[in-house]
């Protein structure tokens, strides 16, 4: 008898054995409504769709043929690096009477700008200098400039989407051109120092550039009238006001200034200026008025912070102009 029931136990747990493992567990039952739930929904909507070609377009890039060269924009695509700005000071006295000095600049942004200032200093008396100065900059960048021949490509390539109709790179469409400018200026000016801490001085400028402030593009350049006064603190603090008046061909400009400068390791200046053309042919040359204002803090002997914040106002214009610069000085 105890037999019987140990072979009939064996068979019902064979039995239920042969049962369970026909039947799908919870997971694979799961597993396959979720693989038939995307099988079915493997189309995405229009939105989704872009917004997937958007996030996949900054890994790679576009086609030639799916570029619209008229709403192409150059500035957009590049990337803004900071501004590195090299300075280098020397002063020499050649004699008991002259003094020179001599400041380098450059900027590498999106272009390379460097500029060279030069100044001769003849003291007449221990409390009057005559001064004289010559400046020169020079600007390089690179174009990007289409071929006729590249551009009647453009306009006749057919619209499709297959990979052997257009795989050319974006630059290989584009020639790169050298540009460069070349700018000088003179200068003559006088100083005069009524007791040990102050001074007044005014200086004439020829062939001054003043257009590029506003935009790179105006070429608006004139002789400039600089009158000074400034006040020296002990320890080398200073203060310093200046109005000036550049006077170009179509266009009057006035500036009216104040720097201050802490122990020689800080620098606040704030500048108003007011730009009149004297013939307003169109709406593009109105009267424009702006602030201009900076600060810079110098880290030790050869490094530096400058930053500065600029408000350009247009005539008949609601909205104003912001931009906001900032630049890391070495000085080598």
């Amino acid at each position: 008898m105890k037999k019987i029931l140990f072979l009939l136990i064996i068979i019902l747990m064979l039995f239920s054995l042969n049962i369970y493992a026909n039947q799908p567990t919870s997971l694979d039952v799961e597993n396959d409504n979720l693989a038939a739930d995307l099988e079915q929904n493997k189309t995405f909507s229009d939105s989704a769709r872009k917004e997937l070609l958007g996030i996949a377009s900054q890994f790679d890039q576009k086609p030639a043929a799916e570029i619209d060269i008229n709403n192409f924009d150059f500035q957009s695509q590049n990337l803004e690096l900071p501004l590195i700005n090299l300075k280098r000071k020397q002063q020499l006295n050649l004699s008991q009477d002259f003094k020179l000095n001599a400041n380098y600049q450059q900027k590498d942004a999106k272009k390379i700008e460097t500029a060279a200032d030069f100044q001769l200093e003849y003291a007449l008396n221990p409390r009057t200098s005559l001064r004289a100065g010559y400046a020169v900059s020079n600007q390089e960048w690179w174009n990007l400039q289409i071929p006729a021949a590249k551009t009647e490509d453009f306009e006749t390539e057919p619209d499709n989407d297959s990979e052997t109709g257009a795989e050319t790179n974006l630059n290989s469409n584009f020639d790169k051109v050298y540009q460069n400018e070349i700018e000088s200026s003179h200068s003559l000016g006088l100083a005069y120092q009524p007791s040990d801490r102050f001074e007044v001085s005014a200086d004439y400028i020829e062939n001054n550039d003043f257009g590029s402030y506003y935009d790179e593009s105006w070429d608006l350049v004139g002789n400039s009238k600089v009158f000074g006064l400034k006040y020296n603190y002990p320890q080398g603090s200073s203060i310093s006001a200046r109005y000036q008046v550049d006077q170009g061909a179509d266009a009057t400009q006035q500036v009216t200034g104040v720097d201050l400068t802490f122990n020689n390791l800080a620098t606040f200046s704030a500048a108003y200026k007011l730009l009149d053309f004297d013939e307003i042919e169109n709406d593009l040359f109105q009267q424009k008025t702006a602030w201009d204002l900076g600060l810079g803090v110098q880290l030790n002997e050869d490094y530096g912070v400058a930053l500065g914040y600029e408000i350009i106002e247009t005539e008949d214009q609601k909205e104003s102009e912001k931009k906001f610069k900032a630049s890391f000085e070495i000085n080598f």
